[in-house]
């Protein structure tokens, strides 16, 4: 998606859900943002890709500005816009969520969280090496003890 398509996405969203002005400043408002973050070397579509799907960032602004405001639902069509259908929580729903979520991260992020992971996998590796290695050479002393004394009675 292009920064022209993200925008007219957010102006079409909030146009007649919010103030005229509120419009105009979330549209300035994410233009400046893509064009910063442009400038400062990232790609357009990777810059929009981090602000996710502009018709759930219009719902989370039309909702916010209601709450300012300190209005209720006047319309059924409304309700509808702003309303999400319950969903039963599963652990799998949860773990799709996660992962969007840890997706739609900047690259950065996901270099920080592998590296932690595998400090982690090693911390734990040699936590368990610490208690299953003495309980391995008490077996196979053991066993060698065993092995001398039957050789002992041929």
């Amino acid at each position: 998606m292009t920064r022209e398509e993200f925008i007219t996405q957010i102006r079409q969203g909030l146009t007649g859900k919010v103030p005229a002005t509120t419009v105009e400043d979330q549209v300035n408002y994410y233009t400046e943002y893509i064009i910063t973050k442009v400038r400062m070397g990232e790609t357009e579509e990777a810059v929009i890709g981090t602000l996710g799907n502009p018709r759930l960032l219009c719902r989370t602004i039309v909702e916010a500005n209601r709450h300012a405001e300190g209005a209720t639902y006047a319309s059924s069509e409304d309700a509808a816009y702003v309303e999400v259908e319950e969903e039963k929580f599963s652990l799998a729903s949860f773990g799709t969520k996660l992962l969007r979520w840890y997706l739609n991260l900047p690259a950065v992020v996901h270099k920080v969280v592998r590296t932690a992971a595998m400090i982690l996998g090693l911390f734990l590796a040699f936590q368990v090496a610490k208690v299953v290695f003495p309980v391995l050479l008490f077996i196979w002393l053991i066993w060698i003890v065993f092995s001398l004394f039957r050789n002992l009675g041929n």
